[in-house]
């Protein structure tokens, strides 16, 4: 990632090898830029699992209308007065929201700030506010969403981007994305919206409610065609450079 940071004999020792394989084009450019060209992209097989998990069967959310299904994924401490504010303010919408944690105090440190009728995911869910408190099934929930927000982004750095781009999804997160390069680059490719300040949350929201469905929707598929994994092929290229 930051390739001028690694020292020089390591450097001699990366282009002196007889390939190198790359997360991504990015990665391959930064490589090139120094005159190390030994470079083929692998792709992400982040990408691939997301795919994989795509196809896992899960139980249907319903609400009890059809207006847009906003998904907080991954929800952190940090996070909760800006999502809770929005929520309490925008009763139009269906919301979906996942505790980063799950515990009954993590839980009860998001729901003490909600101002309208929730149901947890394990109960009747009876209200267009529903917690997830479960483990392992945000990956297949996003499904159901039109907007996920992607906690974390205003501490460490935000969760995983990629689980609800292979549905679709238009996607914001907080703006601590330096360390980030994937990222980085779907912030470059417009696939994401990152918020500056928690103050643009509303803002945010709004811009991504106003994109063109269609045209999102096919950025998605085109950046998860060209970015998958190609372990196949590569393998083959190994095995032929060690026999």
């Amino acid at each position: 990632y930051q390739f001028s940071l690694i020292g020089r004999p390591f450097k001699k020792l990366i282009a002196q090898s007889r390939l190198i394989l790359a997360l991504n084009e990015d990665s391959k450019r930064i490589l090139n830029a120094h005159n190390i060209n030994n470079v083929k992209v692998m792709g992400d097989t982040r990408i691939n699992k997301a795919l994989e998990n795509k196809k896992m069967e899960t139980e249907e959310i319903r609400f009890s209308n059809e207006n847009p299904v906003i998904i907080i994924g991954s929800l952190t401490p940090e996070d909760i007065k800006m999502v809770t504010d929005y929520v309490n303010k925008n009763d139009q919408y269906n919301y979906i929201i996942a505790p980063h944690d799950i515990d009954d105090r993590s839980i009860k440190s998001l729901t003490q700030h909600l101002q309208r009728p929730y149901e947890k995911y394990t109960d009747d869910r009876s209200s267009n506010i529903l917690i997830l408190n479960t483990l392992g099934d945000l990956k297949r929930i996003y499904r159901f969403g039109d907007i996920a927000y992607i906690g974390g982004g205003f501490s460490r750095g935000p969760h995983n981007l990629i689980e609800p781009l292979v549905y679709g999804l238009k996607v914001c997160c907080g703006s601590n994305i330096k360390k980030f390069p994937m990222a980085q680059y779907l912030s470059r490719e417009s696939l994401i919206q990152v918020i500056n300040s928690q103050q643009d949350f509303d803002k945010t929201i709004a811009v991504l409610l106003s994109l063109d469905e269609n045209l999102y929707q096919q950025k998605c598929n085109t950046f998860i065609e060209n970015n998958q994994s190609n372990m196949d092929i590569l393998t083959n290229d190994i095995k032929l450079l060690i026999s």
